[in-house]
């Protein structure tokens, strides 16, 4: 059984932490031996094992009786129990059972009835939606793997479906709208220290769930609670993962964040032994993958103005909204590719906050036909966050749309109806549309 904790500061990687139970290798021991492999970034290994905690709480979590190991260790439950008491008390963790009573509230139980099955429970786990337990990660915290007979890490291109094709591509335009690939300029710092290149995707919070199946599909990466901001961030911190973000993505990137993708393969080609060839920028037409509702996914909107009569006559549209800063933390422009957007939706890219230091570039959606261009778009390439939920009741205005209704007043007053339940105004998430993610 394995728990890999995920560090809130990607400077300490948590790369795994193994409860291995072998209760043959030293019969003298009554449940079995635990072999505690502690797996940091190579950079910052202590004697002690563990080494700083840093400003989180990670949480462990004893597997359920009943899943493999028990023929090897007679007592698993009150074994696992113990160490992870035991472990946790040593290095101030918090530790809980899932056994006995729950400690899910109400809100929480029919979602987590899948991981109770499985015998995990975890107090303010969201719903897993599909996710496996075995890369479950709790929110903020930690990442469970609940066994470790998975099968050994592949490259995603091996053998791979056109489903594995359609992801590289939308991965592609979520990380380009909300993903950063930071690498460094050394391999080690003044003091010796290695350092450690990290690819970061941002989600906002209500888009946990989200995140997880990228995760999940990933096979790779932690995700943390990003200090003082409203999101979670999902980070990829080690050489398999990097190895697989590259297999990815490179050769179907149509932004300036490409330059950063090669300082990555320069930096693995060069310290690593990796011999990664970069792929141009990707020439595909918009219309033809799902890298635009990657993007749509990490920087786009969904508006319904409604305006009543009063001084002025009442106002009612349904407008899409993609904005980008005109110049990127390379110094490159990014108004080809907002130019592109534009083109296709039959729109033009305007300036914005010109008078700042952070100019803007902004494409929106002019008319009906801009609008309808994007839905069929949308309809072939979905979106997946919960963009996807305010999606759907844009297009249902769309149609009052198209049928006139927002000339009447019982039309106008389900249009106003419909503004309330989007963006901000949200209060309810239904992830049923996880379950047609690209797998």
């Amino acid at each position: 059984y394995s728990l890999i904790l995920a560090a809130q500061n990607p400077a300490i990687y948590w790369n795994n932490l193994f409860f291995l139970s072998l209760g043959f290798a030293l019969p003298t021991l009554e449940v079995g031996l635990v072999r505690i492999f502690l797996g940091q970034s190579e950079g910052n290994q202590y004697p002690e094992g563990i080494g700083i905690l840093r400003d989180y709480t990670p949480e462990l979590i004893a597997p359920p009786e009943g899943q493999g190991g028990d023929p090897i260790v007679p007592n698993t439950r009150s074994f696992f129990k113990n160490i992870s008491s035991s472990f946790a008390e040593a290095y101030g963790m918090h530790s809980h059972s899932p056994y006995g009573n729950t400690e899910v509230s109400s809100s929480h139980s029919a979602q987590l009835a899948p991981l109770r099955n499985m015998g995990v429970i975890s107090r303010g786990c969201p719903s897993p939606n599909g996710v496996s337990v075995r890369h479950f990660t709790l929110p903020a915290q930690a990442n469970l793997v609940s066994n470790f007979d998975s099968p050994p890490l592949r490259a995603p291109s091996e053998g791979g479906s056109g489903n594995r094709h359609l992801f590289a591509h939308y991965l592609a335009g979520l990380i380009e709208g909300d993903g950063s690939i930071i690498v460094p300029n050394e391999l080690r710092d003044n003091k010796g220290r290695k350092k450690y290149p990290s690819i970061q995707i941002a989600f906002h919070s209500k888009d946990l769930p989200f995140a997880l199946i990228i995760q999940k599909i990933l096979k790779c990466g932690s995700i943390s609670k990003k200090k003082g901001a409203n999101a979670y961030v999902l980070s990829i911190n080690n050489f398999e993962g990097w190895l697989i973000i590259i297999d990815l993505i490179n050769g179907k990137m149509k932004t300036p964040k490409i330059h950063a993708l090669y300082r990555l393969i320069d930096f693995l080609n060069l310290h690593y032994g990796c011999s990664f060839t970069k792929l141009p920028l990707n020439l595909d037409p918009l219309d033809s993958t799902p890298w635009f509702s990657g993007f749509i996914d990490a920087d786009g909107s969904f508006f319904i103005r409604f305006s009543k009569a009063g001084k002025y006559p009442a106002h009612i549209e349904c407008r899409f909204i993609i904005v980008q800063r005109q110049i990127d933390i390379s110094s490159f422009s990014l108004f080809d590719i907002l130019n592109s957007i534009a083109n296709f939706l039959s729109s033009t890219v305007k300036q914005t906050k010109t008078s700042t230091n952070y100019p803007n570039f902004e494409v929106r959606t002019l008319n009906l036909n801009s609008n309808s261009i994007l839905v069929n778009y949308l309809d072939r390439f979905p979106l997946f966050s919960s963009k996807y939920l305010d999606y759907l009741v844009w297009k249902d205005v769309l149609n009052l749309f198209k049928n006139g209704e927002h000339h009447n007043d019982l039309g106008r007053d389900k249009i106003f109806k419909l503004k309330m339940t989007i963006n901000n105004s949200r209060t309810v998430f239904i992830w049923d549309h996880l379950n047609k993610f690209y797998e």
